[in-house]
């Protein structure tokens, strides 16, 4: 017997497992028991984040206690990151999911429509990098409670068929979409009647542009109040397709655009000339921000905007290019050219590195 009050070291036997042995253990635990050995050592805390298969079932929730207290009635919020999800035949979601962030994630289109579709408590959806496993594949959006979601993906491979209460909409893709599909702007935003906050990558922009672009919505978006868009103003469809958004968004206050690198000597536009333009007017835009290059169509809109917006009060001028001769007179002639708005403050911040580095 050892003396009383002296401990017994027991040599940690598991922890000296090779770790394909640990994992092997762990692959054949329930999910929730394989989480749990992460309380065992320091050593263990991340062991369970090595599995290469996650069961989610309602093992996970469901417990004894719950004729006394239900948790099959709690929310969740589900978050998974650089994995494939392959559901069985029946899987019909969660369906008392509120919040879903799926970061580098593949999935099919027909399970995400399944996970999406029976989630009808669903306020938050994130599927950034997430590829559908088949690039023709179509995404429906019906989800009645939605209120925030980010798609950095083709516009293309995405329909709102149900958001009315949608608030915040960011659509970002870095590049163009293998998909056919031509995506009518009118159709794609007719359901988003809540829409307060409007984030438009360039290479989207440009596929809203294809199916033709209306001088204006055939209805306005009252409650936007937000819009960042990424333009490139050597294009006419997609300064075109831009001017129509705002023009839609008569209640617009704050505007943020990155002008997509292009020549700086481009030709002027006629759609951006105030004298054309009689009908653009910017009556509640209060602040402005702006990364140029220095073209002709930029300092274009530039005067539009001074020359429409009413009550406007800041416009922050940014921009990275090394040379900044090259547009100082420019930049001189912003200064001093006539605004709309007495209290209008024109700031120029100029070598910025690029919000998405363009060039």
């Amino acid at each position: 017997m050892p003396p009383t009050g002296k401990k017994i070291h027991c040599p940690d036997v598991l922890s000296n497992l090779p770790e394909d042995v640990i994992d092997a253990i762990l692959m054949f635990l329930p999910l929730q028991d394989a989480v749990q050995t992460s309380i065992l050592s320091k050593k263990w805390r991340y062991y369970w984040c090595r599995l290469q298969a996650l069961t989610l079932d309602r093992s996970l929730w469901k417990t004894e206690k719950d004729k006394e207290y239900p948790t099959t009635k709690l929310m969740k919020h589900l978050t998974l990151q650089y994995c494939l999800i392959l559901p069985p035949p029946d899987f019909t979601g969660f369906d008392r999911l509120i919040r879903l962030e799926l970061y580098d994630v593949t999935i099919s289109s027909k399970s995400l429509e399944s996970l999406i579709g029976h989630a009808k408590f669903l306020e938050h959806l994130a599927l950034v990098n997430a590829p559908v496993l088949d690039i023709s594949d179509h995404i429906q959006i019906n989800t009645p409670k939605l209120r925030f979601l980010d798609y950095t993906s083709s516009i293309r491979s995405i329909s709102l068929v149900n958001v009315p209460l949608l608030e915040e909409l960011c659509l970002t893709s870095d590049e163009p979409s293998e998909n056919s599909r031509i995506c009518d702007i009118a159709t794609f935003f007719e359901s988003c009647n809540s829409l307060e906050h409007l984030h438009l990558s360039y290479d989207n922009i440009k596929v809203l542009a294809e199916g033709g672009v209306p001088k204006r919505l055939p209805f306005d978006l009252t409650c936007v109040k937000r819009l960042c868009l990424c333009i490139g103003f050597d294009e006419v469809d997609v300064v075109l397709c831009g001017l129509c958004l705002i023009r839609s968004f008569p209640y617009l206050q704050y505007l943020e655009i990155e002008m997509k690198y292009c020549c700086v000597d481009v030709p002027a536009l006629e759609c951006l000339e105030v004298e054309g333009c009689s009908d653009l007017t910017f009556p509640h835009l209060i602040e402005v921000k702006l990364f140029v290059i220095g073209s002709i169509p930029e300092m274009q809109f530039i005067k539009l905007l001074l020359s429409k917006s009413q009550v406007l009060k800041r416009m922050l001028i940014e921009s990275w290019i090394e040379d900044i001769r090259r547009i100082d007179k420019r930049l001189d002639e912003l200064a001093n050219c006539w605004r709309a708005s007495p209290e209008a403050e024109v700031v120029f911040d100029l070598n910025k590195v690029p919000y998405n580095n363009p060039v």
